[in-house]
């Protein structure tokens, strides 16, 4: 029987997964994932945030769903490389090893966020926004001061901010103001930061001409990169480090496929959705041959 791997279980992933067996493909399907929990919705995190939004509302599916519909779920995974040759995935799990081969790889294992090598950046209150995980340590933390933000600015930092700002928090950014600006009720300050600076938990932020700030809640907001990094010495073509794909979703490279904001030709969680559909009817069609 095929076995198809599944890098990623968000938009892309969950929907491949799903329409596969919607679309009964004869086939084993696993799908990997550094997640904790089910496939959720991103579009929802900023509302998750406020509190507007209960976490049971961000489920794409039921606990269960996965086992139901016979996909093996593998989660808290880091993808550490593949063998393209042997066909195979390598996996960590804190600091167990594991691995899984394949006859179709599908990667979708989108964009993330990494936390720059600065003094005193693993201190709690520093938080590069990725997934629920991270959303749900930020509840915890009382903020005191503002909340400022580096790194890059795109449309999640912009909502995030939004929520903060409604709620009557003072949001400072660091860096060049984005050629499109930010909307009103941030304030921009154009420097880098040098240093996060506190004794147990963050308690200020130190800027490159020696400025402190104080605050307990700092916000990495970019830059956002393709999860790629698994795939070095593959001879999957990539370019600004996004998968080059045609368009079947096939990689340069026999039998590995991708789709969503991986590829770099996806926008949004519908462009990924629809990534997804397509490559669905792309592998049913080459299982039914």
């Amino acid at each position: 029987m095929n076995r198809i791997v599944i890098i990623g279980s968000s938009a892309a992933g969950h929907t491949l997964a799903l329409g596969l067996r919607a679309k009964k493909v004869q086939c084993a399907i696993t799908l990997v994932t550094e997640e904790k929990f089910p496939a959720y919705d991103r579009r929802k995190l900023a509302g998750y945030f406020a509190g507007t939004v209960k976490e049971k509302e961000l489920f794409l599916c039921a606990a269960d769903t996965y086992a139901k519909e016979e996909i093996a779920f593998i989660k808290e995974a880091k993808v550490t490389g593949v063998n393209a040759e042997r066909r195979t995935v390598y996996m960590k799990f804190d600091e167990k090893r594991d691995s899984i081969g394949y006859d179709t790889l599908v990667v979708c294992s989108g964009t993330k966020i990494s936390l720059p090598e600065l003094p005193g950046i693993q201190k709690e209150g520093v938080v590069a926004f990725n997934g629920l995980a991270d959303m749900k340590a930020a509840k915890s933390i009382v903020i005191s001061g503002p909340v400022c933000f580096f790194g890059g600015w795109d449309s999640r930092a912009a909502e995030l901010a939004a929520v903060l700002h409604a709620e009557k928090k003072e949001v400072i950014y660091f860096g060049a103001p984005p050629a499109g600006g930010i909307a009103g009720g941030v304030q921009v300050v154009d420097s880098r930061v040098a240093e996060m600076i506190g004794e147990s938990g963050l308690q200020a932020v130190k800027l490159q001409e020696g400025k402190i700030i104080g605050t307990s809640f700092v916000i990495c907001a970019g830059p956002r990169l393709a999860s790629t990094e698994f795939l070095k010495d593959t001879g999957v073509a990539l370019e600004n480090g996004c998968i080059t794909v045609d368009g079947a979703g096939r990689s340069s490279k026999d039998r590995i496929y991708a789709c969503g904001a991986v590829t770099g030709k996806s926008d949004s969680w519908e462009d990924a959705v629809k990534q997804a559909e397509a490559l669905t009817d792309t592998l049913a069609a080459i299982a039914a041959q």
